[in-house]
């Protein structure tokens, strides 16, 4: 890279040279880049393909899944949210055996038993995980209709005016069309003195089961002061408790 000293104002390509202005400055490169072409054809690149179009697949999918939480997500404020998820399903597409590399899909990667635990636990708040404020045992009964017993063992309440609220949703996500619907349970409440009292033990079960669909099991809590004239709190986490 070069830097003109002289009173040279344009930016551009010329002569094989690109100039343009980085920090006030004109910079001076040598024009390059990928050839189009040969990244689709060329043999060498081969491996770029594949893991283009799995990258875009994975993309896709982490999308629906994204939008299918509906606001649940924009409330969170994790800034790369959408990278977080997309890691994981990159790292689960690899577990396809069924299929080549550039063809495994996330579809095919969920029949390995493998792949499915890669999800469970899975947290998308870097800031306020689930695991750090609830302790539970998730019994997941994957046949018709699909049924899933919670027991809240602990939970942990700020102070004794916060009320926590946990929200369950299962997402029934066709991946290969990706079409989606989300079944939304309704917010259990739990205060300070709930755990002394009650076992919090919750069924919840899906009723609609259809084989082309695969199905997340979600968890979200959040926490609400009981005193209206009190700041609000910002600790919420989502996490994926399994999926089938």
């Amino acid at each position: 890279m070069a830097k003109l000293l002289g009173d040279i104002k344009f930016t551009g390509k010329i002569d094989g040279l690109s100039f343009y202005e980085l920090n006030g400055k004109i910079v001076v490169r040598k024009t390059g880049g990928f050839d189009g072409k040969k990244i689709k054809e060329d043999p060498k690149f081969d491996k770029v393909r594949q893991n283009s179009t799995e990258f875009g697949h994975c993309a896709k999918v982490g999308r629906a899944l994204r939008l299918s939480l509906g606001g649940a997500t924009k409330k969170l404020k994790e800034p790369y949210l959408h990278n977080k998820i997309v890691s994981l399903l990159r790292n689960a597409v690899k577990l396809d055996t069924l299929n080549e590399r550039g063809q495994r899909n996330i579809g095919d990667a969920l029949k390995n038993t493998e792949a499915k635990k890669m999800f469970q636990g899975f947290e998308l708040s870097a800031t306020y995980k689930c695991s750090d404020f609830i302790n539970a045992k998730y019994n997941l009964i994957p046949e018709v209709p699909v049924k899933l017993d919670i027991q809240i063992q602990n939970f942990l309440v700020p102070t004794p005016n916060h009320i926590m609220r946990i929200r369950y949703y299962w997402i029934a996500l066709n991946l290969e069309t990706l079409e989606s619907k989300t079944t939304m349970s309704g917010a259990l409440e739990l205060t300070a003195q709930t755990i002394k009292n009650q076992s919090n033990t919750i069924s919840f079960i899906n009723t609609e089961i259809d084989s082309t669909k695969n199905y997340f099991l979600i968890e979200e809590f959040w926490y609400d002061n009981a005193d209206k004239n009190a700041p609000a709190t910002e600790q919420r986490g989502i996490r994926i408790i399994g999926v089938i």
